[in-house]
């Protein structure tokens, strides 16, 4: 079904079998969650399709903004933990910010990494100037753990969790470093992973590393604010497997990337998010491109993950900017029903929930717990933090206006 440009694209947002986080050894705490195909997945979609959906991301369900909640239906949140709850040392002044003198968290520019294995879940964080935090996983305390020199002097741009070989990892990228750091759960650092060697890496292009995703004892590497390509790092042989795929683009272009952002593996197709364009790519294990969906205008999504809800497939996105003419504040975080490929949820950090500094999301991940979600928020320029939790029903029921009420 080619349309008049001659292009075709073919959306695969269908997750097969039972969902992983980032395909470690261990399942994830989801797995018992049921996953829905999706409906579409053999459509056919050509760009003016793509396009369409684009404008078209209006929000199914009802939304009702009541004091201290954000989102839509039961995708309502409201805000759990704060930056009141970080270790101290984050609010000094960043000795590695040059002149600005800005605070250790005023910088923050990074993501976050779950530990989902059976009785953990434990949340890291890295900070300039700081090191690498830990939330308990009750959430009642944030730890700064003993970090490598080396890695505090730099900004890790985002964080992996990931098990190799029965052994826990988390993935550090510096993109201006142009190294990603491995380390265990501990903060120890156990590898780092150099400049690509592949073509045009070996020829001397420039390289830095904002995410990682992690698939059968690959490192996926996203260079999302240099060449702006997406290659594969071999961890048993400790080399680049010479597996590359994207490339820069000035436009919406199927596969290229203006900036990619951010990297997720699910069930063996590869999402990257082509933060420029507002785009979601996907990519097969051997580099074959297979679709793209959009998200609002203007939004830049910075990131994407995925959770499951009684039995449903969602993506989560932080986006860096407001949608295009949007009289909003701050940025918000898209909640995607992966079966639709629509936005059903809309949270407005900044405009709805009181949380000043959230003018941009940098990285937002979500976890399941009790049946409810979390959202782990960082903000960037100026950097915060914050927790979200859904509201529960009852919660939700009670807070929302009386429509009989006289007035």
């Amino acid at each position: 079904m080619p349309n008049r440009r001659g292009v075709v694209i073919l959306v695969t947002a269908a997750v097969l079998g039972p969902l992983r986080a980032q395909q470690g050894d261990h399942p994830h705490p989801h797995d018992a969650e049921h996953l829905h195909h999706h409906a579409d997945a053999g459509r056919v979609w050509t760009i003016d399709d793509v396009l369409a959906l684009g404008r078209n991301q209006r929000v199914s369900a009802e939304r009702r903004v009541v004091g201290g909640r954000s989102g839509d239906g039961d995708l309502a949140f409201s805000v759990q933990v704060t930056a009141d709850r970080l270790p101290k040392e984050v609010f000094a002044a960043n000795p590695h910010d040059g002149k600005r003198k800005r605070s250790i968290l005023e910088c923050a520019h990074g993501g976050f990494a779950y530990d989902y294995r059976p009785g953990k879940g434990e949340v890291y964080w890295h900070l300039q100037g700081a090191g690498i935090l830990r939330i308990q996983r009750d959430r009642s305390k944030i730890v700064l753990l003993p970090t490598d020199p080396a890695m505090r002097r730099l900004n890790l741009h985002n964080a992996t969790f990931f098990v190799h070989k029965g052994q826990a990892r988390i993935a550090w990228p510096a993109e201006r470093g142009a190294r990603v750091f491995l380390t265990d759960v501990d903060g120890k650092v156990v590898h780092v992973v150099p400049k690509p060697t592949v073509k045009p890496y070996s020829d001397g292009a420039a390289y830095a590393p904002t995410d990682t995703a992690y698939l059968d004892g690959k490192l996926w590497v996203t260079d999302g604010y240099a060449s702006k390509y997406v290659m594969s790092y071999d961890l048993d042989r400790a080399a680049w497997t010479g597996q590359i795929f994207g490339g820069p683009t000035r436009k919406i272009e199927p596969g290229k990337f203006g900036t990619n952002h951010g990297i997720t593996i699910l069930e063996n197709l590869i999402y990257v998010s082509g933060r420029q364009f507002a785009r979601i790519h996907t990519y097969k294990p051997d580099t074959t491109f297979t679709g793209m969906f959009p998200l609002p205008d203007g939004s830049r999504p910075c990131d994407f993950e995925f959770f499951v809800l009684r039995g449903k497939l969602y993506g989560v996105a932080a986006s860096l900017d407001k949608p295009t003419r949007s009289k909003d504040r701050g940025a918000s975080i898209y909640i995607v029903d992966m079966k639709t490929l629509k936005v059903v949820s809309t949270i407005k950090p900044r405009d709805e929930l009181g949380l000043d500094k959230f003018v941009h999301l940098h990285n937002v991940f979500p976890t399941v717990e009790d049946g409810l979600v979390t959202l782990f928020c960082q903000a960037w320029n100026g950097g915060d933090f914050a927790v979200l939790r859904q509201v529960a029903k009852a919660d939700a029921k009670a807070a929302a206006p009386d429509p009989q009420r006289k007035r």
